[in-house]
């Protein structure tokens, strides 16, 4: 068995790693009602290069039009929320945020990093299940040629496209909890290190309690 932390409940193993992993694809927007605007809030930082920090934008699959503001500059390297109105177009398919202005000025690189992003109150991670980033500048970051899967961290100019439907495709069906009144055993797989002779104590807390 890999490593990693596992169910076991009436013989079956059950991946900790898999019942855990986040699907956002695609966002459900069952709350907003067609033709209603949508906030979408990124909270990002960045590093800087010639005193410049990244310029971030948002797209609607790749059209900029109507979207306000227009583009932000990400002057700090420590994070903070930057709050985007976008409309909300019929067959849109992805939500993009997009760095325009890459830089590499030795021994200076000016990267944009997101930490995560919020559609109409649904937070997404930008390396969750179905979040691509598309490297290009200009109409080449939405052309699908240079796509890797999504990260945190936009070294190039690029757009981190995260799959959005107007159309209130269903959320993902939530996680299935063990039957009620049933034993089960939690693995964890961990290393630690000593300090003074002491190695760490761990704990395993359900909802918080023992």
């Amino acid at each position: 068995m890999g490593r990693g932390t596992w169910w076991v409940i009436a013989g079956v193993v059950i991946s900790m790693a898999a019942a855990m992993l986040v699907s956002v694809a695609p966002i459900d927007n069952a709350a907003a009602a067609p033709g209603d605007p949508i906030t979408v809030v990124v909270r990002a930082r960045g590093t800087l290069a010639d005193g410049v920090g990244p310029d971030m934008s948002v797209r609607v699959g790749g059209d900029a039009g109507g979207v306000s503001p227009a583009v932000v500059s990400v002057d700090s390297e420590a994070a903070a929320d930057f709050t985007f109105t976008i409309p909300e177009p019929a067959g849109a398919s992805s939500i993009d945020v997009v760095f325009t202005n890459d830089l590499w000025l030795d021994p200076e690189d000016r990267n944009l990093i997101i930490e995560s992003v919020t559609i109409d109150g649904v937070a997404v991670g930008p390396a969750d299940v179905g979040v691509t980033i598309d490297r290009g500048a200009g109409e080449a970051a939405f052309d699908g040629n240079d796509v890797i899967g999504g990260q945190n961290t936009l070294w190039w100019n690029a757009s981190l496209r995260i799959p959005f439907d107007p159309d209130n495709t269903p959320d993902p069906p939530d996680p299935v909890d063990p039957p009620t009144g049933t034993t089960g055993t939690i693995v964890v797989d961990v290393a630690g290190t000593p300090a003074a002779g002491i190695w760490p104590d761990m704990t395993v807390l359900i909802g918080g309690q023992p």
